[in-house]
């Protein structure tokens, strides 16, 4: 598997890694193929080998075309001299009087001329970009799918202070981050309507490719960049869904992982360059360093930014909130000015509450569509960063600003990172293609800032008729409870499956069918119904070429082909009838000799048949299907519907 991971691997690939023992090997192979190709009599033999290494190495290596065209030019200019020196060398020439100088500059002004006039006119031919090049790495399929993983962002409440479980934990120990500096864990840069996660291929998303320790530099790389030391702490690494994400301050240069399990992460490594997120899937383990030069990512600056109009936004999962941007956007005409007012009116409005305080249980985790339907649409927005961040996001998107959800921690001053520390911010793409972090102070409350609470001394004296309590609700988590509060339009309609009243089959009630039908048309009913279509399939095969056979061609073929049709659903049956014989020949196999002679006469005949004993004679053909199938074995009438014999078989 070495050859796949180089090739699935971000370049440059680090040689100082097992990986580069491939290229060494197959430069030695080179070398010996060229010591013994250079002993060979045949003139053409050796101009093979750098011209096939030429080609190898294109199609291993990267999309870089100035490369390949600068490695292309070459080759056919020092092959060009090879072939002249070679030539004059092993050839007698008269000459033509000129000096060996004028005739090297002749030739080297006739190469660059070439060279410049196909420069220019290649670029302009048709057809020249119709297709991408074809690279060995463009038909490897990476090792790793990032959706495999849980999005860390759905376990936010885990880090508050009413559950009590990770608040007081140190998760991570930095060194070289300045105060409150915004050390970034997972970015999510995907919303399918229940959570943002990290895309592989969406409009903003990209790949996670396999890197060693140095990766390409930014496109847009932003602020300055700084060294930092992270530590793996116990407490994140015992985190599921958090433990294979490589904190970060942005977009990685170098990485060097060190401790008793640096070398394992080392190895699985991945990089993302479109979010400049770092990941190893085997997880990182505790006591891990990790070394990295990073890009840090900046704030949005107090002028605001101009969007950057040439990025690709996906403003179909978050289309639910577009009522909340008209309605909150006022008068701004910007789209920066749009989303900062509907910020304002999010950190002025708005409570904070994660759900685990006495009395707050109704602000349920999560952020799928129906939970931030409840955040936007409630008389006072209430929710954690997990909520706020999401939905921000999305209201950015529908401003026409990609936006995308980082979570991550703000660096405390002694670099001991705590659950307390942990927040969720948004990051925005301006003009110049950097992305920018949004201060969560721009679009969320402060977390003392507490929900309205219903004022108890307003209660209905005790003498007044006690007034029945609503139906309870379900309790959080469940799925009816995610829709609860969510306006009719938007809940989903019922689907008819099966559910705990019915589970039977689609459209019938329970108690109409036995027990058994279920879990049989569950598993046996996909391979039947797979097996019957291509039966059927095969079937309407034969009954079209049957009817071309009967409609197609003068009247002695048509006649014809119905000995042909008998003869195919013999094949069919399990008769082995040769495809060169005569008629005659067939018939002694399959029997129905007068029906062959009626064939031959017709084709041999110097008259046509006439429309009624082309019609007949296909009668009779059907008569002796009928007669040869029930002739048959059970077993060959059982498989004749998928034989392929009679339809393969040209005669």
């Amino acid at each position: 598997t070495g050859w796949k991971d180089m090739l699935s691997s971000l370049p440059p690939v680090d040689v100082g890694t097992t990986l580069g023992g491939l290229p060494v090997s197959l430069g030695l192979a080179a070398g010996v193929i060229g010591g013994l190709l250079a002993h060979r009599p045949g003139a053409w033999i050796p101009v093979t080998l750098p011209i096939t290494v030429l080609g190898l190495m294109a199609f291993l290596g990267t999309t870089n075309r100035a490369w390949a065209v600068s490695a292309a030019v070459l080759t056919a200019a020092a092959t060009a001299c090879w072939g002249a020196v070679r030539r004059r060398r092993v050839r007698r020439v008269a000459g033509t009087g000129g000096a060996r100088i004028s005739q090297a500059a002749i030739a080297v002004a006739l190469l660059g001329v070439s060279a410049l006039g196909a420069g220019v006119a290649i670029p302009h031919l048709p057809g020249v970009e119709s297709r991408p090049r074809l690279l060995a790495r463009t038909l490897v399929e990476p090792p790793f799918d990032v959706s495999e993983l849980v999005s860390p962002l759905v376990g936010f409440r885990r880090y508050g202070a009413g559950l009590n479980q990770l608040w007081g934990q140190e998760l991570l120990t930095v060194t070289g981050a300045a105060r409150d500096a915004r050390l970034r864990f997972a970015v999510l840069d995907s919303y399918d309507g229940t959570t943002w996660s990290a895309g592989t291929m969406t409009a903003t998303g990209g790949v996670f490719h396999r890197v060693g320790g140095a990766f390409p530099e930014p496109e847009t790389p932003g602020g300055e960049p700084q060294q930092i030391s992270v530590t793996i702490g116990d407490a994140y690494a015992a985190i599921p869904e958090l433990a294979s994400w490589v904190p970060g301050l942005g977009t990685p240069t170098r990485a060097h992982f060190a401790g008793p399990h640096g070398g394992d992460a080392a190895t699985s490594l991945r990089f993302n360059p479109a979010t400049g997120q770092l990941l190893v899937p085997s997880r990182l383990a505790s006591g891990t360093v990790i070394e990295q030069t990073t890009y840090v990512v900046r704030e949005v600056p107090k002028t605001g930014i101009e969007p950057d109009p040439l990025a690709a936004i996906d403003q179909a999962g978050g289309a639910f909130v577009a009522p909340w941007v008209a309605e909150w956007a006022g008068d701004a005409e910007q789209p920066w000015a749009r989303l900062a007012a509907i910020g304002r009116h999010l950190e002025t409005t708005g409570a904070y509450s994660d759900g685990t305080r006495q009395g707050e249980e109704d602000y349920w985790p999560g952020h799928g569509q129906g939970r931030l339907l409840r955040l936007l649409a409630g008389p006072q927005p209430v929710g954690s960063d997990e909520q706020y961040a999401a939905a921000f996001a999305l209201l950015a998107q529908q401003t026409g600003i990609a936006a995308r959800v980082v979570m991550g921690a703000i660096v405390p001053g002694d670099g001991h990172v705590r659950g307390q520390d942990v927040h969720a911010w948004v990051e925005v793409r301006e003009a110049s293609g950097e992305w920018l972090a949004v201060p969560n102070s721009l679009f969320m409350p402060q977390r003392s800032k507490r929900p309205k609470q219903t004022d108890y001394e307003d209660a209905p004296p005790a003498e007044q008729a006690v007034v029945p309590a609503p139906v309870g609700r379900r309790p959080p988590g469940s799925v009816d409870s995610l829709i609860e509060g969510v306006p009719p339009l938007q809940r989903p309609r019922p689907s008819g499956r099966p559910t705990e009243a019915n589970p039977g089959l689609p459209g019938l009630p329970a108690e109409s069918l036995p027990g058994w039908v279920t879990p049989v048309a569950r598993y046996a009913g996909p391979p039947l119904a797979m097996v019957g279509g291509t039966g059927l399939l095969l079937a309407g095969l034969r009954a079209g070429r049957r009817s071309r056979r009967r409609s197609r061609g003068d009247a002695s073929r048509r006649l014809a082909a119905g000995w042909r049709d008998l003869i195919d659903h013999a094949r069919d049956l399990g008769h082995h009838v040769e495809p060169g014989h005569t008629r005659l020949e067939q018939a002694a196999v399959i029997g129905h000799a007068d029906l062959a002679g009626r064939a031959n006469r017709a084709v041999f005949d110097s008259h046509d048949p006439s429309p009624d004993a082309v019609s007949s004679y296909w009668a009779d053909i059907a008569k002796a299907r009928k007669s040869m199938s029930r002739g048959a074995s059970w077993k060959a009438r059982l498989s004749r519907p998928w034989h392929l014999r009679g339809l393969l078989a040209r005669e």
